[in-house]
């Protein structure tokens, strides 16, 4: 950083500060505005962002350039890192520390100029989802911070913005997402898998490819951590990237995430009905995709991959209940939600593996996904099956064909 820094003990915000005194002549391209404390400090979406004594609040003053979000929030991470802090970043630029956010980032313009408002927790975090850089390194002067933020921001201008460090760095891809104010404050969920040239992110829904260009971003329940990266990332190749490996986003593992979280969602539902052979077929579920992902780490011999009929064992347990003389089994709000969300998944992730089964030029990949997306078919129509019997067993068994889905 070469410019001035302007000090400001107590100011409604940086963003603010800095607009006034460019109004003023004061300050210029390059300067840097800091605040101690702002009383009506701001995040994206118009949010508050709380501000307490002992936070770096800072406004850099930049010229206006493409994907000035993105690489504000990729500066952050590289000075964090420099610091003995690893963080991430949640698309576009919240910046995180596992799933605490430690760092904001707001762009806004004036004149022909931007300025990049930062809110850095140092001392505190002022919510229970955050955190501090003094909960994890002693290091916490603020104008070390901002000359060695400032400077990498420059830098960055200077030498381009590394889009292959940003996809490493963004915790979003290989997650469940759900992001809304998309469009007509649209509300879009599904496997977000890439971020491309123009700063948008890719997601994965059940109707197809998203390209998301703004919105807020959730991330969904993630098994993440139990994702074992052991990686065959030669046998993939990517449309827009070629053969290169790019970290975290790999095919591979975002097919292990997808299993793992559908495992997970069974194992979920199996606890959340009271049935025991429901739970037994959930469980059977679970341990199906359990095996999917066993399978994908290792690749082995794919040759031997024979899905048991989880269909004709739930047929059998239905009808044998209805037999019985069961008549509905309550299906609880809880339940329900998380069985409709399986079916989300399943559709997800089959198209997931006819896409890729398309374009990889491996025979035994192919092959592997082809078998996993029947696989995921098979399940979608069993779980669309269950919910209809916990509403109306008696009806359904006797006037439907089990496993055949108009909706699908």
């Amino acid at each position: 950083m070469n410019g001035i820094l302007h000090h400001i003990q107590n100011t409604t915000s940086t963003q603010n500060e800095a607009r006034r005194l460019l109004e003023k002549g004061v300050a210029k391209l390059g300067d840097a505005v800091i605040a101690d404390v702002q009383t009506r400090g701001r995040g994206r979406f118009g949010r508050t962002w709380i501000s307490p004594n002992g936070g770096l609040y800072a406004t850099f003053i930049m010229r206006p350039e493409s994907l000035l979000s993105l690489k504000a929030g990729l500066a952050l991470v590289r000075v964090l890192g420099r610091a003995g802090v690893s963080a991430c970043l949640k698309w576009p630029n919240d910046v995180m520390i596992g799933d605490r956010k430690i760092a904001g980032v707001l762009i806004e313009t004036t004149g022909t100029l931007s300025l990049v408002g930062i809110g850095l927790n140092l001392m505190s975090a002022p919510l229970d989802a955050a955190t501090c850089v003094s909960a994890h390194i002693q290091r916490v002067d603020r104008y070390e911070w901002v000359h060695e933020i400032g400077s990498e921001l420059m830098a960055m201008s200077e030498e381009g913005f590394d889009l292959d460090a940003y996809r490493a760095a963004c915790l979003t891809l290989g997650h469940l997402v759900r992001l809304e104010g998309v469009g007509d404050n649209a509300v879009i969920e599904g496997m977000a898998t890439d971020v491309d040239n123009l700063g948008r992110l890719s997601v994965m829904t059940a109707d197809g490819t998203r390209m998301i260009s703004s919105g807020e971003c959730f991330h969904l329940r993630t098994n993440k951590s139990a994702v074992d990266l052991q990686t065959k990332k030669d046998y993939f190749q990517t449309r827009d990237h070629g053969t290169r490996e790019i970290a975290m986003t790999s095919i591979l593992e975002q097919a292990i995430h997808l299993e793992t979280s559908a495992e997970k969602t069974y194992r979920d539902a199996a606890q959340a009905t009271s049935d025991s052979g429901a739970a037994k077929i959930l469980g059977l579920l679970a341990d199906e995709e359990s095996d999917h992902a066993k399978r994908l780490r290792g690749m082995g011999d794919v040759s031997r991959f024979q899905a048991p009929d989880l269909i004709q064992s739930a047929k059998m347990w239905i009808r044998g209940a209805v037999e019985g003389g069961a008549s509905a089994i309550s299906l609880d709000a809880n339940l329900l939600d998380v069985l409709q969300r399986a079916m989300t998944v399943e559709q997800m992730t089959e198209s997931f593996y006819r896409e890729h089964a398309q374009s990889t030029k491996d025979d035994a990949v192919r092959d592997l996904f082809l078998r996993l997306a029947d696989a995921e078919r098979n399940h979608f129509l069993l779980v669309g099956s269950l919910i209809e019997h916990f509403n109306r067993p008696n009806e359904w068994v006797e006037s439907a064909e089990f496993g055949h889905r108009d909706e699908y």
